[in-house]
């Protein structure tokens, strides 16, 4: 398992990087404007940096998947994850930390996403 390297999340006084560069919602508003297959590739990104910088097996994948969901609300995304077997995200997960491949969460996130406006 791969863990998060703290250069990675941290400027040079140790504060923590806002990974989505933004400093407002203002500054999110480029999200609005992607197509589902973007969309789905950005949060697929997210969910593989979330799980790398809080790699713990308990809870964490259902607390990850929460933060996603909500994410794609904001953007009038709908997403569920039901149907997906745990074995699925496990792969998704090790394929993501392992060799910084996201297709997998991809897949499974575009499979499931629903534009809602």
């Amino acid at each position: 398992m791969k863990y998060a390297e703290f250069d990675r999340y941290t400027d040079k006084n140790g504060v923590l990087r806002n990974k989505l560069g933004a400093t407002s919602d203002d500054e999110l508003d480029d999200f609005e404007h992607y197509d589902k297959a973007t969309f789905a590739k950005k949060l697929a990104y997210y969910l593989g940096e979330i799980n790398i910088l809080h790699a713990f097996r308990e809870g964490n994948g259902r607390t990850q998947r929460e933060f996603i969901i909500q994410f794609a609300l904001k953007f009038n995304y709908r997403l569920h994850f039901q149907n997906v077997t745990q074995q699925e995200m496990i792969r998704a997960s090790e394929r993501s930390s392992l060799y910084v491949d996201n297709t997998l969460f991809e897949k499974i996130i575009f499979d499931r996403l629903e534009f809602i406006k």
